[in-house]
């Protein structure tokens, strides 16, 4: 909660900065305006790394789950990975 709540004040206080920027874009323009070219990067890269990780995550469990639960092992987890990965 803190983490947003941090977020939401910097925001604020940057509001400026922010006139006509995407959603998805705001983030990136507050770690650019705030530290600068190399923390921006630094902060992209961490960013970037933390979505991997988690997708690479989730569509480990849910083929996993397709595999074992939904087609009860009808599949080879490779088949499973793959429909998982084209669906998604």
């Amino acid at each position: 909660m803190l983490t947003y709540v941090g977020l939401c004040v910097i925001a604020a206080k940057n509001a400026s900065s922010l006139i006509g920027a995407l959603p998805e874009e705001m983030l990136g323009i507050l770690s650019f305006s705030l530290l600068g070219t190399l923390g921006g990067a630094v902060s992209a890269i961490a960013v970037t790394t933390a979505c991997l990780t988690t997708v690479i995550t989730l569509v480990s469990i849910f083929s996993d789950y397709l595999e074992k639960d939904i087609c009860k092992e009808k599949i080879s987890p490779i088949s499973a990975l793959i429909i998982t990965l084209l669906a998604s």
